[in-house]
């Protein structure tokens, strides 16, 4: 029985793009990118890593009260004045408290950057999202770790994430038991919406090991960009096969409609557990009177 799942990670505040800046301003901006990670007193946190450590002051150097395991719980008490930066990312220190496996509560202090608010559940794993580098002042790497019975089951690094515009919020959609392949696979995407463009990333999941999708998938722009996935299962599904529908069009100058419009279909395949292309489709143009196609014959 298939299961689907869509979860918002709603962000706050703004992810702007400085493009230049001197070093001592590029934390203030780079901020910004931390927005939809940022904890305050009273909030609900997640351990993000193999193994946090709780310290007694807010120092790395400082004694280590004990570690906590990866997606453990902890309640935010407070924020503090002290600042490091580790992978090109300045987090702040927090005081945190929570209940440790013996049933103990403690309290300690823990760099901002080794937790995250990010997390979802399925019946039998936890997804966890967070920073885990900042490159330079316009783009970021994420990660996602998969735990199952409270271990790290599998991380998957999602490099090279521009944050050229405002994000509004990110989605995570979740497909349980895909059917008509070698195996069973679950279906997991991360959907990254901003004002101006929309970043999904899909992967299979087969319960071990992430597969990656071997294409870019966005939606942003006056080129207007609508993309489905076709499972073999779903109507119009190929047994063995995923196919993936893209339609490029501009949008009309004077209107909300479709000016032009372009449509290319590329067929997947899963061999020896890798996803691989298998075949293109291209479709022909649909080009409306009194418009240049040249714009969008170059954009693909």
């Amino acid at each position: 029985m298939k299961r689907t799942f869509l979860f918002q990670f709603c962000l706050s505040g703004s992810m702007l793009l400085m493009i230049h800046a001197l070093p001592s301003a590029m934390f203030a901006q780079q901020r910004q990118m931390y927005s939809p990670f940022q904890l305050k007193e009273g909030d609900v946190a997640y351990a993000f890593g193999a193994s946090v450590a709780l310290h007694d002051r807010p120092d790395y150097k400082s004694a280590v009260v004990e570690y906590l395991p990866a997606g453990h719980s902890v309640m935010v008490l407070g924020e503090t004045n002290r600042f490091t930066v580790l992978r090109n990312m300045k987090w702040q220190w927090l005081k945190i408290t929570y209940t440790n496996a013996n049933g103990n509560q403690r309290e300690g202090y823990v760099w901002g950057g080794s937790l995250t608010p990010k997390k979802f559940e399925t019946k039998d794993h936890v997804f966890l999202l967070g920073l885990d580098r900042i490159i330079d002042s316009a783009y970021v790497d994420f990660r996602i770790i998969i735990l199952q019975n409270n271990k790290i089951l599998h991380s998957v690094l999602i490099k090279n994430v521009n944050f050229l515009f405002d994000f509004s919020h990110i989605d995570f959609e979740w497909k349980e038991n895909i059917q008509g392949f070698d195996s069973d696979y679950n279906y997991f995407e991360l959907k990254i919406f901003t004002v101006e463009a929309q970043v999904r990333m899909p992967y299979f999941f087969d319960n071990k090991k992430v597969l990656k999708f071997p294409i870019v998938v966005s939606q942003s722009g006056f080129v207007y960009k609508s993309i489905e996935f076709i499972f073999p299962e779903d109507k119009g599904g190929i047994p063995g096969m995923i196919r993936v529908l893209t339609r490029f069009g501009a949008l009309s100058e004077h209107s909300f409609d479709i000016a032009e419009e372009y449509t290319e279909e590329v067929r997947l395949t899963i061999v020896n557990h890798k996803i691989k292309e298998k075949q293109v489709y291209k479709k022909s143009w649909n080009c409306k009177p009194y418009v240049n196609c040249k714009f969008l014959m170059d954009s693909p």
